[in-house]
């Protein structure tokens, strides 16, 4: 299909979920194959679709698109990281959103207190009113998970939970670890068994403010 696409010599590709009904093995091969016949081509490639993967290996520039209205543009790497929206953030797959109250500021250290549920965080300073309502993201893959709580560290947050539910795949492991709200933790099935994880241990979670994004 793309031989064909592209034998008529083609200002610009458009590939609308291509390699939604391949397996993992596949998809990965292919996403070469197609990286390689973008660059080779050099014509812009518009891809389409929904798997996070594909889009952080092949795109140079993302649109987050709802409804036709582009909600947020940039790379790959900087919209998952950092989404500016809740609906972003969902389609991004940012896993723990929390709706949160400001507590306090502190300007001079660039810091905002808030509190989602009973979990008290800090986060970068937002300049919202005290007691205004704000939601923030947090990548699971941002979240440390310790078995002894670490006072020397960079981390301003440093919350004591317990671990709710674990859930573990070929690659990939979830933990459910409740500390006042309930946070997804994204490791290794080999860190799972080193730290000897089990629904019911209480656990530390580290998470740099910077982790903590805001939500419009």
């Amino acid at each position: 299909a793309m031989a064909r696409a592209l034998a008529s010599d083609p200002l610009i590709m458009l590939l609308d979920e291509p390699l939604s009904a391949v397996d993992e093995v596949t998809r990965s091969r292919l996403l070469g194959e197609i990286s390689d016949v973008q660059r080779q081509s050099a014509i812009p490639f518009l891809y389409v679709t929904h798997n996070h993967n594909e889009a952080l290996r092949l795109g140079d520039k993302m649109l987050v698109i709802d409804e036709g209205r582009i909600l947020q543009e940039g790379t790959p790497i900087e919209i998952f990281n950092a989404p500016r929206s809740l609906p972003v953030a969902r389609a991004v797959g940012t896993e723990n959103v929390f709706m949160c109250r400001v507590l306090s500021h502190k300007i001079e250290d660039g810091i905002t207190s808030l509190i989602a549920g009973s979990c008290p965080m800090e986060a970068p300073y937002n300049g919202y009113a005290l007691g205004s309502r704000v939601s923030v993201g947090i990548r699971s893959e941002d979240i440390i998970i310790s078995c002894e709580q670490l006072l020397q560290t960079s981390a301003r947050n440093v919350l004591e939970g317990v671990i709710k539910n674990i859930l573990i795949e070929t690659a990939n492991a979830e933990v459910v670890v409740f500390c006042g709200a309930d946070f997804k933790v994204s490791i290794t099935p080999a860190t799972v068994k080193a730290l000897d994880l089990q629904v019911g241990k209480k656990v530390f979670l580290l998470i740099k403010a910077r982790a903590i994004h805001l939500l419009e």
